[in-house]
């Protein structure tokens, strides 16, 4: 093995000094691998439409990361929040009504996907409060 010369990841404006970009530019995260070699979703495009309707939490192991990304059972493959309020809070097992534009996975091992995408979970999570008031008691 070889070495590689490291091209840090900066988010935010923060260095992360455990994740790098491989000179190939693969993103190097010793947090998570992934069991197939392609990332489950590298890129999405709209399809023009609003996802409008009930998913079920079928996965939440990408849910405590900085935009949980959530396997569901219902009308979309997965719910992709772009908020980091909700990280570790949406749970396997939970329900979500949803209203929020819908996306198609163009690349990845789940091409073809269908995605939900929240970016504002006060408006676009319909239950969000009953989700909230349990996550507290």
């Amino acid at each position: 093995m070889h070495a590689v010369k490291k091209k840090h990841v900066i988010e935010y404006g923060y260095m992360w000094p455990l994740r790098w970009f491989s000179s190939e530019g693969h993103l190097i995260c010793p947090f998570f691998v992934y069991r197939n070699l392609l990332p489950p979703i590298d890129r999405f495009v709209s399809n023009g439409l609003n996802f409008k309707g009930k998913v079920c939490i079928s996965d939440d192991i990408y849910g405590v990361f900085n935009a949980p990304l959530l396997i569901t059972d219902g009308g979309v493959m997965f719910v992709f929040c772009r908020s980091t309020l909700l990280r570790g809070m949406l749970r396997k097992g939970k329900n979500l009504h949803l209203d929020c534009p819908e996306y198609t996975v163009t690349s990845g091992s789940y091409k073809g996907s269908k995605v939900a995408i929240v970016t504002n979970p006060f408006k676009e999570i319909t239950n969000i409060k009953d989700l909230l008031d349990e996550y507290r008691s």
